[in-house]
């Protein structure tokens, strides 16, 4: 199994954690043997998030939007610290995708959308697309500790 950094341990030692880093939401854990998949790559770029739906354009997603889907209360990953997809984040790589997905899912429909830059050091991405979301893609972040700064640009229906 692979290790992941230790979030707290610049705290510990008086150093600052890196910027966009926050302090982990949950139990550190190492990834399934295997994981991210030797085929996902570093990648450079704007990504798209679903995320809140009380969040207004221009609003910054908080950090417990970007808690890992193994590590969450409910959902088909909730407590599979062994799934590898599960210690990945889903983005998109196109906004037009969140418009008809909206057109298709009322559960989609109930997401705020954000922008994410992210470079080469913050992790790998595998394409996997989706039913709902062709540009799909799961972003293995470098440490659980990274939340990128996601803002809103198309808000959630009402």
């Amino acid at each position: 199994m692979a290790e992941i950094e230790d979030p707290d341990a610049g705290h510990r030692s008086g150093k600052q954690p890196p910027i966009g880093a926050t302090p982990n939401i949950g139990v550190l854990e190492k990834l399934p043997d295997e994981c991210p998949p030797i085929n996902a790559t570093a990648r450079t770029g704007d990504f798209y998030r679903l995320t809140s739906n009380h969040l207004k354009r221009g609003e910054i997603a908080p950090a417990n939007d970007w808690i890992l889907p193994y590590q969450k209360s409910a959902g088909e990953c909730a407590g599979k610290i062994e799934s590898c997809a599960c210690h990945a984040h889903s983005l998109m790589t196109d906004p037009s995708d969140y418009v008809s997905g909206c057109s298709l899912s009322p559960w989609m429909r109930r997401k705020s959308l954000a922008l994410v830059t992210l470079d080469r050091t913050m992790g790998v991405i595998l394409e996997t697309p989706s039913d709902l979301v062709d540009s799909h893609v799961d972003w293995w972040p470098s440490t659980q500790s990274l939340f990128p700064h996601a803002e809103v640009i198309e808000e959630a229906e009402e």
